[in-house]
């Protein structure tokens, strides 16, 4: 996508970010109106959105553990790959729990009030996904099937059912 003195700057990236973005500016919009300060909204969610980041690495890596225990910097490696959305999800509910109690207001109120964010977010970072040329289902021969280029998708992600349908000459699945 984009180039900065050496470090690149993906389409994924920038649609994660963008949701990031969307997700608070529409969690500030209800927690106005259900009359949260302005700076109480930003300090959860300055937290919730680093716990997220944080929590969705972890739950990566516990899951993914032979990729990473013969290398443990790497954990720290965001950028070559390895976010799980459930757990940015459980995390920031985790974060969103704690910071309701330690500032003595309703867990389910608050929750009721930042799902729309969340919502968009996820909306928004599957567009990334997209991008990413990850997370695009099964085989279908449908009007909307979507082609990858085989080189363009890792190896482990193409099912015995995409395979069927390979044939040769045919460099997408």
């Amino acid at each position: 996508f984009l180039g900065i003195s050496g470090f690149d700057i993906y389409w994924y990236g920038v649609l994660i970010a963008f949701g990031f973005l969307m997700a608070f500016i529409v969690t500030n919009f209800f927690c106005r109106k259900r009359g949260y300060k302005n700076d109480l909204t930003t300090d959860m969610l300055i937290i919730c959105i680093i716990g997220a980041v944080v929590g969705a690495r972890l739950y990566y890596v516990i899951f993914a553990w032979d990729i990473y225990k013969d290398d443990l910097l790497s954990i720290f490696n965001i950028r070559g790959g390895g976010l799980a959305i459930y757990g940015g999800v459980l995390a920031g509910i985790l974060t969103v729990y704690v910071f309701s109690k330690v500032k003595k207001l309703s867990f389910f109120q608050l929750a009721d009030t930042i799902v729309p964010g969340l919502l968009i977010g996820q909306i928004l970072g599957r567009y990334g996904n997209f991008t990413n040329r990850e997370a695009f289902g099964e085989y279908t021969n449908g009007l909307f099937a979507m082609r990858l280029p085989l080189a363009a998708v890792r190896s482990h992600e193409i099912t015995d059912k995409m395979s069927e349908h390979i044939t040769a000459g045919v460099n997408y699945i």
